[in-house]
């Protein structure tokens, strides 16, 4: 059985980070609080927390990690956005007060010099239900769809769609609730547009796999992936989605796309089938409880 909190969330979002500044540490011990009496209420043997915030006596994350050990919790940390160019090696503190430490980007050398060895756990995707899209498939209404936040050199891709003839959906974002949208509307999109576009752009030498790739496979539109990540690891190219490494490359492939439907549709299913097989998110759990000795 799995419960939600949104003790810590509602409370360091309101107090402790406001317009990205550290705030008063007192509201901590309400925090604390809450946190206590939801454990007390559930009873749990493993407490998840997604956490890309280094820690440090002004931040949430070691009042809860204090409030966990002397409840004798098992502690588990997900860190999802895991790469060098951070300023914080956010997976070397978690490591050393967790029981387990999942991270999604396996080309980081933060792993290799830190105190992960022991409870570091790599998984390349996101623990999506597939059951969160693919009931919303209808008919591709979309040509193209490129729907990210305004970062990565994405404004070029966008700009380059814009003068074709393609019928698409085209917004880049800040993420605020006044530009982005509202996650319904996102997946609707998404199950409409017969291509997706995304990249995991850091630098030009490094680039990662984000959530974005398997929210358009289970959205039953076909991935179209710069190239650089290690999508090739996870899915076949060209069977599975289709990288590409410049605008003309990415139209040229969405073109196509519109005139091969079939072909198209037959690697959305697979990409869609494979996801399932692969990466669905009872394979993490199990992988995590055996680690944990629960299994």
């Amino acid at each position: 059985e799995v419960r939600w909190s949104k003790a810590s969330n509602e409370l360091f979002a309101e107090h402790v980070l406001k317009d990205g500044q550290q705030k008063d540490v007192s509201v901590l011990s309400g925090i604390g609080e809450r946190i206590k009496k939801d454990l007390e209420d559930f009873l749990p043997d493993i407490v998840l927390l997604e956490r890309n915030l280094e820690g440090g006596k002004i931040l949430i994350n070691e009042y809860i990690v204090k409030t966990l050990k002397l409840k004798g919790k098992r502690l588990v940390v997900f860190i999802a956005d895991l790469y060098d160019k951070r300023e914080t090696n956010v997976l070397d503190f978690w490591a050393d007060i967790s029981d387990a430490v999942i991270y999604l980007n396996e080309k980081t050398t933060l792993q290799v010099s830190s105190k992960c060895s022991e409870v570091g756990l790599y998984w390349p995707c996101l623990p999506f239900s597939h059951e969160m899209f693919h009931q919303m498939r209808k008919k591709y209404d979309i040509n193209i769809t490129v729907l990210n936040n305004l970062i990565r050199s994405r404004d070029l891709f966008m700009n380059s769609f814009k003068r074709t003839n393609l019928d698409g959906h085209l917004l880049l974002h800040d993420r605020t609730q006044q530009q982005a949208l509202k996650m319904d509307d996102y997946r609707k999109i998404m199950a409409q547009s017969r291509v997706t576009f995304n990249n995991g752009r850091l630098t030009n030498l490094q680039h990662i796999v984000t959530g974005r790739c398997l929210e358009i496979i289970y959205s039953r539109s076909l991935l179209l992936e710069e190239s650089g990540s290690d999508m090739n690891m996870l899915f076949v190219p060209y069977v599975h989605y289709i990288p590409f490494s410049n605008a003309h490359q990415a139209i040229a492939w969405t073109q196509y796309m519109k005139k091969h439907t079939e072909q198209c549709e037959q690697m959305v299913a697979a990409a869609f089938d494979w996801a399932v097989q692969h990466y669905r998110p009872e394979i993490l759990w199990s992988v995590l409880f055996r680690k944990l000795g629960l299994s």
